[in-house]
């Protein structure tokens, strides 16, 4: 039977088959199911953009500026913004940089290499300390120049505009590279810039949120994951950064339901000025819990699945 006759024979199949059919399937095979006709790629559409992801980098706002103006937008419900810890500016500085920040005496780039050595690997396995600092130097100009432009505040107020079905923006924090970039292994927590890098990408959301709000396209409920601050004794609100504390009540304020997945920071909320519906929580039992801050209770749903970090 040649693939016409196959594509003939899927047509004639009613919808409703159809439609079971392409529930059963993974994302790479609706992927090759919409290639086969029209109709059949109607019916994989909704499932293949139900959830989008886009990274804060240059060529993923470009990537999010053409997907927002094409009509495959309206089918999505779930937004994965991922948002990379952000390096110190001073890192453009080599002087500061090669004296304060990636030493060659202090910095773990000579155990690496020695290391690298003992197991005989060939030469040129331990990247040069140059093609090291130039990699670095490409993603903090790319990531200063996002920021002194407002380039991510511009793209992601209009995407959540733009995005009518939009249930849910996930905020995905990470690392400044991708898991398993050879860059990884030389990155210090020097280099970023830690707490700040959490209220930067807050304050966008929080304003994006705004702006979404104020054009009547309202957004209900946020995702905040891997949001992994340094441990701060709870007893002490002082310890916790005024900026970031501020930054995220005024997100707080503009939603009505948070849900945080390997989050730390519970403690943090309370001190945000909690006015929420809701608060789900991933963390791996089925009871659900109230917690009462400021004589307010707010429902904590924990989602079984993952342990918080």
């Amino acid at each position: 039977m040649s693939s016409t006759d196959h594509n003939t024979f899927l047509e004639l199949l009613p919808t409703e088959i159809l439609y079971d059919i392409r529930d059963l399937l993974q994302i790479p095979d609706l992927k090759q199911l919409s290639c086969v006709s029209k109709k059949l790629r109607q019916i994989c559409l909704p499932l293949l953009f139900h959830e989008v992801e886009f990274r804060f980098s240059k060529p993923g706002f470009d990537e999010l500026r053409s997907f927002i103006e094409s009509e495959v937008r309206h089918y999505t419900v779930s937004f994965i913004y991922v948002a990379p810890q952000l390096l110190r500016p001073e890192i453009l500085d080599f002087e500061c940089y090669s004296s304060n920040l990636f030493t060659f005496q202090t910095h773990r780039y000579v155990e690496e290499a020695k290391e690298l050595y003992d197991l005989k690997y060939h030469d040129g396995e331990c990247p040069s300390y140059m093609v090291i600092y130039d990699r670095l130097q490409k993603i903090c100009e790319e990531q200063r120049g996002i920021i002194n432009t407002d380039t991510d505040l511009a793209v992601l107020s209009s995407a959540l505009q733009k995005l009518p079905k939009l249930a849910e923006l996930r905020v995905d924090f990470c690392r400044p590279v991708e898991k398993g970039d050879w860059l990884q292994s030389y990155l210090d927590l020097d280099m970023t810039l830690g707490e700040k890098s959490y209220e930067h990408h807050l304050n966008v959301v929080s304003k994006a949120v705004w702006i979404a709000n104020g054009s009547g396209v309202p957004l209900r409920t946020v995702c905040l994951s891997q949001l992994q601050l340094p441990y701060h004794d709870g007893r002490k609100e002082e310890q916790y950064p005024g900026p970031f504390l501020e930054t995220l009540r005024e997100l707080l304020d503009r939603i009505e339901n948070l849900r945080l997945d390997r989050c730390n920071f519970l403690l943090g909320f309370s001190r945000a000025g909690l006015d929420l519906r809701r608060i789900d929580m991933n963390c791996p039992t089925d009871e659900n819990v109230s917690l009462s801050y400021g004589g307010r209770q707010v429902n904590v749903n924990l989602i079984q699945g993952k342990t918080l970090d």
